[in-house]
């Protein structure tokens, strides 16, 4: 899950295109049950020398045109220059803009892209994460799927009119992130508790229930837990 804390741009979700078919000289038929793993893995699994050459020729002829999806396409090469993401996120994939607060779920085997923005992502602790474009390509890994738990996420924003909250316990342990201001976080066992600023975090074992003091405001935590 990607919750945005500004505005922000990501691919995410297939869309297949007939460009891009017809690009990668790949013929779809009705039998086939999932183009898109055919169109994408025919991308991914040829040489960064066949590639280059490739993306340059869509780069030439976008450069002529002044839409939305051209300068789109520039703009990841521009980013990643010659990747085979230039060709992977763009053309089959979908265009995702959050603005803050909003949020987009991504389920488990889906490919993602962020382009722009910023974020807080929660993920289950795995090592599923397959990084497959807009990476050199001796940095890219093999897939591997654990089975993953359900989790959700929270926003806390505290200020000088709204100082102090309580967090109930959750059935396990609940990890924060603060992105703006000081909190003083506090338990009925340890009231001296402790201090942290933007960037700091924090785990709070299961069971347990805290309580956040804003020590200099205005103060925003994120968190996430598993509530199942």
């Amino acid at each position: 899950m990607a919750l945005a804390l500004g505005d922000f741009r990501g691919f995410i979700f297939w869309e297949a295109t007939r460009e891009l078919r017809e690009a990668c000289g790949i013929e779809i038929t009705a039998r086939d049950a999932d183009p898109i793993k055919s169109i994408v893995s025919s991308l991914l699994l040829r040489a960064q020398s066949e590639i280059e050459p490739f993306v340059r020729v869509v780069v030439v002829r976008l450069q002529t045109q002044n839409d939305a999806f051209a300068k789109l396409v520039l703009e990841v090469n521009t980013q990643y220059p010659g990747d085979v993401g230039v060709l992977a996120a763009p053309f089959p994939m979908n265009l995702v803009t959050l603005s803050k607060g909003e949020a987009v779920y991504i389920g488990a085997d889906d490919a993602h892209a962020y382009l722009s923005g910023d974020i807080i992502e929660c993920m289950a602790a795995s090592d599923n994460v397959v990084n497959a474009a807009f990476v050199p390509p001796e940095d890219r890994d093999s897939p591997y799927d654990p089975p993953l738990a359900e989790f959700t996420a929270l926003h806390t924003s505290l200020d000088p009119h709204y100082n102090e909250e309580q967090l109930q316990p959750a059935p396990r342990p609940t990890t924060g992130i603060v992105l703006k201001g000081e909190v003083h976080i506090t338990t009925a066992a340890d009231k001296a508790g402790i201090y942290l600023k933007a960037g700091g975090v924090i785990l709070v074992a299961a069971a347990q229930k805290f309580q956040l003091h804003v020590a200099r405001g205005p103060t925003e935590i994120f968190w996430s837990t598993v509530i199942v």
